[in-house]
């Protein structure tokens, strides 16, 4: 299982998130908010430690909350991490609310530190 698939995966069986939609890179045409949307900014591969290769693999994921509410996104988000953080030990690297015009929607921008298992 690929990473992206494992991210999809940890988000899609938070019970909080059962009826939000969940894309990599972009939402769909249809989707109505709310709606979170994930991207790889980084992925390293080839990990070495001092006892040898690693079984892990870091990688960032910028991860986007939209919502037609502040405080429908800002929980949204808090939801997102509180699944990342039980699944994989994620940390939260920086967090930032905006405003989309074009859509006239709430956004909640994680940047995620995640260490994924991968097979040797």
């Amino acid at each position: 299982m690929n990473q992206d698939t494992q991210l999809a995966s940890a988000l899609q069986t938070a019970v909080a998130l059962t009826n939000v939609s969940i894309r990599p890179d972009v939402a769909d045409q249809g989707d109505a908010p709310p709606y979170v949307v994930f991207s790889e900014i980084a992925m390293q591969q080839g990990v070495y430690t001092l006892s040898g290769e690693s079984s892990l693999v870091p990688a960032r994921y910028q991860i986007d909350v939209y919502a037609t509410t502040r405080q429908q996104a800002n929980a949204i988000g808090a939801i997102v991490i509180a699944a990342l953080v039980n699944q994989f030990g994620a940390v939260l690297l920086n967090r930032q609310s905006l405003f989309e015009s074009d859509t006239r929607l709430r956004r909640v921008m994680l940047d995620v530190s995640i260490w994924f298992e991968q097979d040797l």
